[in-house]
């Protein structure tokens, strides 16, 4: 087995298998703790209906009353076979914050719950479980409360932040099982919008041990992007090789690290036309280009327009 630069093993390919069975076991134990409700429900709706029947013609007010009480019984029912889809694609989102962009780019067709902040978390998993939970920021405290709740233990996480530079706070997030931290320019791209789509139709996040290698050389990225970077860097950064390093980022995030890099580099070199006066060339080093043509040929193909006409539009067109 490969070792890492400080002596440790890489994660294989056995370990990936311990962590998926203990997530399988999870879900199953779930699945027999609410799986009663269902028919409880079910025998309810069959009693109204038959003590309905058995009595004598009802005067209106109590026919009213009946079809309340079964229309709230079928309601129920329908949170709970919503709640049991919660490891398909079937099963709703949840959007926590205000990042409209990433909302609409993530979700597409698929029916999904916004609520403005965790203070409605609770009351909101009451009615449903969703497939997954979307944040924007990186809330550790957000994190902890969901991960404390038996219906959101295993619900998949994914953090939205513009920019992620706060170590402790990165680092406090790697034990979690089933999270993921990327940037809000990258969240939006097809890359990862197309690997966002395939957890949501069981493929797996990386255990825990692996996937903080991908959070720690995002933290990386983010920190060092107006600078000069190579391969060789990240990975020592890291504490890993190359190529492990690229073969599991792109196997968490969908896009390489240096797909990863190029979009946030945009992203801020988009602020800086924004809010400052630096000339194109300018935007183009502060933002880690080092070839003024190469910066407008990325940005266009991100953005659709070059920069100089990006400098006339607002920051809520992009």
């Amino acid at each position: 087995m490969p070792k890492c630069n400080d002596g440790e093993k890489y994660p294989d390919d056995e370990a990936l298998r311990v962590e998926q069975a203990k997530t399988e076991y999870l879900r199953a134990l779930e699945h027999e703790m609410y799986e009663p409700l269902s028919g409880i429900l079910s025998g309810i709706m069959e009693k109204i209906e038959a003590l309905e029947t058995t009595l004598p013609a009802l005067d209106p007010s109590a026919s009213l009353a009946f079809e309340q009480l079964k229309k709230l019984v079928a309601s129920r029912e329908r949170v709970f076979r919503l709640s049991r889809r919660a490891d398909s694609s079937a099963a709703p989102l949840l959007f926590i914050g205000d990042d409209t962009a990433a909302w609409s780019a993530l979700a597409g067709d698929s029916e999904a719950i916004h609520i403005a902040a965790m203070e409605r978390f609770t009351r909101t998993i009451a009615e449903i479980t969703p497939s997954f939970i979307v944040i924007r920021g990186l809330d550790a405290a957000a994190i902890a409360e969901i991960r404390r709740h038996p219906r959101t233990l295993m619900v998949p996480v994914v953090l939205i932040a513009d920019h992620i530079k706060t170590p402790a706070t990165l680092l406090g997030l790697c034990h979690y099982s089933r999270l993921l931290v990327c940037n809000s320019a990258v969240a939006t791209s097809p890359e990862f919008v197309s690997r966002f789509h395939a957890l949501r139709s069981g493929a797996e996040i990386l255990p825990p041990h692996t996937g903080a290698f991908v959070k720690k050389a995002i933290l990386y990225l983010n920190q060092n992007a107006k600078g000069p970077l190579s391969r060789w860097k990240l990975a020592d950064a890291v504490h890993v090789s190359e190529d492990y390093l690229s073969r599991v980022f792109h196997r968490e995030m969908g896009i390489s690290p240096w797909g990863y890099l190029s979009r946030y580099r945009v992203f801020i070199a988009a602020d800086l036309l924004h809010h400052t006066d630096l000339s194109i060339q300018e935007v183009a080093s502060s933002a880690g280009f080092q070839e003024h043509a190469y910066f407008c040929r990325v940005f266009r193909k991100f953005y659709g327009i070059s920069p100089s006409c990006m400098r006339k539009t607002t920051p809520g067109d992009r």
